[in-house]
């Protein structure tokens, strides 16, 4: 019998966790739903986690965007607003262009709208 992926692994780990947890309330935050946001990322990323067990930084680079990144740019996110964002970004990914300071910002005003103005 094959040994099962590192993603498979974390699609039944999600599904065990979703089917015992209650409806996500933002007003009854439970700890366990950051767990369920990030393997739920990590699921969605399949390919990327293929090409982690096969990566060699001698003749390869990863550049990682974080949520403190989306943060540092829109202040006035909440962390799972910013989690959003990358992955939106991450869904609409053009290599043409790249990631940047602008992406993060743009694609934060494209979900929440612009930011409110900084206080003089």
């Amino acid at each position: 019998m094959a040994e099962p992926s590192i993603a498979t692994a974390l699609r039944c780990a999600l599904a065990d966790l979703e089917a015992i947890m209650p409806e996500y309330d933002p007003e009854h935050e439970h700890s366990a739903w950051e767990t369920i946001t990030e393997l739920q990322t990590l699921v969605d990323s399949e390919e990327r986690l293929q090409a982690a067990d096969r990566y060699d930084p001698a003749t390869q680079i990863v550049i990682v965007w974080t949520v403190e990144d989306v943060l540092e740019v829109r202040p006035d996110l909440a962390e799972e607003q910013a989690i959003q964002v990358l992955r939106l970004i991450d869904k609409n990914h053009d290599a043409s262009i790249g990631t940047n300071w602008e992406t993060l910002e743009s694609f934060a005003s494209e979900l929440f709208g612009e930011a409110p103005p900084e206080p003089e």
